[in-house]
């Protein structure tokens, strides 16, 4: 075969780990895909170096250094998710105390300053004891939701030529760092190595300990929870923006595939007479909602036979065209539930139907006053005669 006859011909770039074949005249190079770094080439036998940084041999590859081969340089990256700074609330050492406020005495003072200082060196324990049990998850467990896995506090990616590779299982968490040499406020770190041994940066998660009066813990405790869930809210609520964002723009790519329809212009809000930079994000949405609305409207109204497809644009809009009625039926759904509404909407019809039934068989049967009863006498026979 040319390979065992004509070995010079025979291309030597080291596939497997992205390099390209790039055709030359009178010999090829082999090129590195995009976070590697290297010759792109295998080693070559016949090749030997010539002491002056070259080699000798018949036909050496342009960009030929001895099969370095191409080696992944792209670190991976960790993102922290959940709460950061994570808080732990405990109740305060303190002595006994009375209704009546009284001056405390040394001795009290210095108990209570020793008790205090026991009770904080046993902190670090404790939390390297929580961090081991459950392999890290306790860092970004809240109220809102205490039952998370440890692949829940952080992810890690890793981008190389075949894609995005996902590190988040392999990502090791440190020991707790005091920050300052404070008891109070440490700093927990997380990791992670690729296969090509390239580190990530290392990131931090704060941990945050509150020393909370008994009397004020109860107070503490609520304001976190809601605290934890409005975050919790927070994060849904981006992650579904995000999600509709791409499915938006693939349904945008789709239609101007189909129909040919030109592309709409990108919202901004750079036209409000020179205070873009003072608008805020709602007050920017707002303005590019209007816009929506407006090309909507437009389109809808002309009398061209363009045939763009409005279902996104629709489908991001599904009010009825009355504020008022949208905006009770939103309120009723968040008040007693989807179904319970429906069940209220038919009982409501039921017994308006009943009721105008029931009214119309009474008109028709009634012998009330208002009503004129007509009897045949023997007058009307003589009239019909």
């Amino acid at each position: 075969g040319v390979g065992a006859n004509c070995p010079e011909l025979v291309a030597m770039c080291d596939v497997e780990s992205g390099a390209v074949c790039k055709d030359e005249i009178g010999t090829y190079s082999c090129l590195c895909p995009e976070g590697t770094e290297g010759d792109g080439f295998r080693l070559i036998p016949r090749l030997k170096p010539d002491g002056k940084g070259g080699f000798i041999g018949s036909m050496v590859p342009r960009g030929y250094k001895g099969g370095t081969g191409c080696r992944d340089t792209s670190r991976p990256v960790i993102e922290i998710l959940g709460p950061n700074p994570k808080v732990f609330q405990v109740a305060k050492v303190n002595g006994l105390k009375g209704v009546m406020r009284t001056g405390e005495d040394a001795d009290s003072h210095e108990r209570v300053k020793t008790l205090n200082a026991e009770h904080r060196s046993g902190y670090e324990r404790d939390l390297r004891s929580m961090i081991r049990a459950t392999s890290g998850a306790e860092l970004c467990a809240t109220t809102a939701k205490p039952n998370v896995r440890p692949t829940d506090c952080i992810r890690a990616t890793d981008r190389t030529y075949k894609g995005l590779v996902d590190l988040t299982g392999n990502v090791s968490v440190g020991e707790p760092i005091s920050k300052d040499g404070s008891p109070l406020h440490w700093r927990v770190p997380y990791n992670v190595v690729d296969e090509a041994g390239n580190k990530a940066k290392t990131v931090w998660r704060e941990v945050i300990i509150k020393e909370v009066d008994l009397n004020d813990f109860e107070q503490h405790a609520i304001k976190e929870a809601r605290a934890n869930h409005e975050e919790d809210v927070k994060m849904a609520v981006n992650d579904a923006i995000i999600k509709e964002r791409k499915r938006a723009a693939t349904l945008n790519n789709n239609n101007k595939d189909t129909v040919g329809c030109s592309a709409c212009k990108p919202c901004n809000c750079n036209d409000q007479q020179g205070t873009a930079d003072m608008l805020t994000v709602n007050e920017c949405d707002e303005v590019c909602d209007r816009k929506i609305s407006a090309a909507i409207a437009s389109q809808r109204s002309s009398t061209s036979t363009s045939t763009c497809d409005l279902q996104y644009a629709e489908s991001s809009s599904p009010e009825s065209g009355i504020p008022i009625i949208d905006g009770m039926i939103v309120f009723m759904e968040e008040l007693i539930g989807k179904y319970a509404l429906m069940m209220l909407f038919f009982g409501c019809t039921l017994s308006t139907a009943l009721f105008v039934l029931g009214r119309t068989i009474s008109a028709l049967i009634s012998t009330g006053p208002d009503v004129r009863t007509y009897y045949h006498t023997r007058d009307d026979d003589e009239r019909e005669k």
